[in-house]
C-alpha cells in the first residue's frame, strides 16, 4: 500500500495494482494473466473499503442483517470479527430466519455528531466454506468458487435496499465452551471497534488516527456493543441464532 496526494495505490503479485482517488474512482492496472476473480475479489473487497474510507465511513469488518425487514422501524445488527470466525455463516443463517443480510465482510458506518449511525448496505452475496453453504442447505458444487486457490463459494442473495439504514447494536465474535451475551463496557468496546476495523493500516499510514478514535468513541457511545461468545460448530448454528433473536427482542 502506499498513499501520496493522488489517492491509494495497492499492489497484489496475484493480480496487479489499484488506485483509488477521492472516494469515486479506482483505476486497475492487472497484471498479465491476472485471473479476473481474483481482480472482482480485489476490487469489491479492499478496493471498496479504501474507497469508502475516503467517503468519510468507519469501515468496519463485519456482516450485518436487518432486524426487522418487513416494518418501518427497521435497524442494522453488526458482527464484527476477524477472518474465520464465522460471519457470513451466521448472518447465512440469520437469513433463513427472515433477516435481510445487508452485508458480508465489510460494513461501512456513518458517524455523525447529533445524528444517529447509520451503516451503508452493500453487495448481494455472501462468502461460504463448502461445508457452511451445505448447513444452510445450498449444494457447495451448484455455487462459484470465490476466487483462485481458495474453496470459498459464493452464494447469491437478494439484493438488499441501498438506504442507509440506522445501526442498532453490535456483537463481537469470539470463540468459547457455550453459547452467551456479555455487554461491554465503553473502553472495551471501542478498542473492539479500533481493532476491527478493515482499513486500520490505512488509517496508521494516512496519518488519520485521530478521527479514527473518534468516530469509533461516538459510535460505542450511541449503539450497544456485545461480546457474542460461542461454541464453534455448525450443529449448534440454530441455537446461535435463537440467541441472537431473543437478545433483540
Amino acid at each position: 500500500m502506499n498513499v501520496d496526494n493522488d489517492g491509494v495505490l495497492l499492489y497484489y503479485t496475484a493480480a496487479g495494482s489499484f488506485r483509488i482517488s477521492e472516494g469515486r474512482r479506482i483505476a486497475i492496472d492487472p497484471l498479465p494473466g491476472a485471473d479476473p476473480r481474483m481482480i472482482e475479489h480485489l476490487l469489491l473487497g479492499p478496493c471498496i473499503a479504501v474507497a469508502l474510507h475516503q467517503r468519510g465511513y468507519l469501515v468496519l469488518h463485519g456482516s450485518a442483517v436487518e432486524t426487522a425487514p418487513t416494518s418501518a422501524d427497521r435497524s442494522a445488527v453488526v458482527f464484527v470479527g476477524w477472518s474465520g470466525q464465522g460471519k457470513s455463516t451466521l448472518v447465512g443463517a440469520l437469513r433463513r430466519r427472515g433477516h435481510r443480510v445487508l452485508a458480508d465482510d465489510i460494513t461501512p458506518v456513518l458517524v455523525r455528531d447529533g445524528d444517529v449511525p447509520v451503516m451503508l448496505p452493500g453487495l448481494s452475496r455472501l462468502k461460504l466454506w463448502p461445508e457452511a453453504a451445505a448447513a444452510l442447505g445450498d449444494d457447495p458444487e451448484h455455487l462459484a468458487q470465490a476466487f483462485p486457490k481458495i474453496e470459498k463459494r459464493l452464494r447469491q442473495i437478494e439484493t438488499p435496499s441501498q438506504q442507509p439504514i440506522p445501526v442498532r447494536a453490535i456483537f463481537l465474535l469470539d470463540k468459547g465452551e457455550q453459547h452467551r451475551i456479555e455487554a461491554l463496557g465503553v473502553q472495551e468496546a471501542f478498542m473492539a471497534l479500533v481493532n476491527h476495523t478493515y482499513t486500520v493500516p490505512l488509517v496508521r499510514m494516512a496519518d488519520t488516527a485521530r478521527d479514527h478514535f473518534a468516530q469509533c468513541e461516538a459510535l460505542v457511545r450511541t449503539v450497544s456493543v456485545y461480546r457474542l461468545i460461542r461454541h464453534w460448530s455448525l450443529d449448534t448454528l440454530d441455537a446461535l441464532v435463537t440467541l441472537v433473536e431473543r437478545s433483540l427482542v
